[in-house]
């Protein structure tokens, strides 16, 4: 067994203590530089942020997809509109706003989504569906 000098221990041990607050300034400078980093990216992202408009992270109004009944041959304006007109065979109310989905499941390979083309001429003829329908008093 090797024995120690005397007061070798007692030095390093002295020359640690007396290194610790070198050490730990030296981490809380390094956290503080990254601390301001990370508020230098915090500004940037909420800067692009509030520029852009509620809205349009979303694509703006509703969209509507015009859908074609493949058995019929009938292109509504939208899901919702399928769903209304063919709420007898989904067997839910017309104003069941799930209606369109309840008869995709039911019939998966029915309902595709429609052209421009006939887009356009289903909005012309659901036009004139509805000038000629009475009026309810």
């Amino acid at each position: 067994m090797v024995d120690k000098p005397e007061g070798t221990g007692a030095n390093t041990e002295q020359a640690q203590e007396a290194a610790r607050p070198k050490q730990t300034n030296a981490r809380l400078q390094l956290l503080e530089e990254q601390v301001d980093l990370l508020l230098v990216d915090m500004k940037d992202v909420k800067a692009r942020v509030a520029n852009v408009p509620k809205r349009g992270l979303f694509g703006g109004k509703r969209a509507r997809t015009p859908v074609k009944d493949t058995k019929t041959g009938m292109v509504y304006l939208s899901k919702s509109h399928c769903g209304q007109q063919l709420c007898e065979e989904a067997n839910t109310d017309p104003t069941d706003h799930f209606a369109f989905y309840k008869l995709q499941n039911a019939f998966p390979d029915r309902f595709v989504e429609a052209t421009e083309e006939e887009a356009k001429a289903a909005e012309e003829f659901w036009k004139g569906e509805e000038e000629e329908a009475p009026a309810e008093a």
